[in-house]
C-alpha cells in the first residue's frame, strides 16, 4: 500500500514543477520565461562565455565564473512623469545661449566685414 501511495504521489503533477520564482517581486514564474510579468525584471543574465544563467546564480555552470560579487547598481526610476519646472529651466537656459552664441557670431561677422581689404 505504501509503494502505491509512493508512486501515485510521484506521478501526481505538482503545482509547483517547472515553475520559479521571480528574484525581485516574487511572483510566479515558468521555467522558460525570460522576464518577470509582474515587474518586468529580465530572470537571466549573460556570462563572459556568452551563456545566459540564472540571475541568482553565483556561478556560471558552464565556464565557472564567479558572480558571487557581482555590482549591484540601483537603476533610476523609470518613472513616466516630466518635471515642467525642470523642462521650463532647461528651455529658457538653452534659449539664452543661442541668443548669446548668435549675437557673438553676429559681432564676429561684422567685425569682420568694417575692416578694410587691403
Amino acid at each position: 500500500m505504501t509503494e502505491t501511495r509512493q508512486r501515485t504521489e510521484s506521478n501526481e503533477d505538482s503545482p509547483s514543477r517547472g515553475l520559479s520564482t521571480c528574484y525581485r517581486c516574487g511572483a510566479t514564474l515558468s521555467e522558460e520565461t525570460q522576464h518577470c510579468p509582474q515587474c518586468g525584471r529580465r530572470q537571466t543574465r549573460l556570462c563572459h562565455c556568452g551563456n545566459a544563467i540564472p540571475v541568482t546564480a553565483s556561478e556560471c555552470p558552464y565556464c565557472h565564473a564567479d558572480w558571487s560579487a557581482g555590482l549591484k547598481v540601483r537603476r533610476k526610476s523609470l518613472s513616466c512623469q516630466m518635471s515642467w519646472k525642470l523642462l521650463l529651466v532647461h528651455a529658457v537656459a538653452g534659449s539664452l545661449v543661442t541668443v548669446a552664441l548668435a549675437a557673438m557670431a553676429n559681432s564676429a561677422v561684422g567685425a569682420h566685414a568694417r575692416t578694410p581689404l587691403s
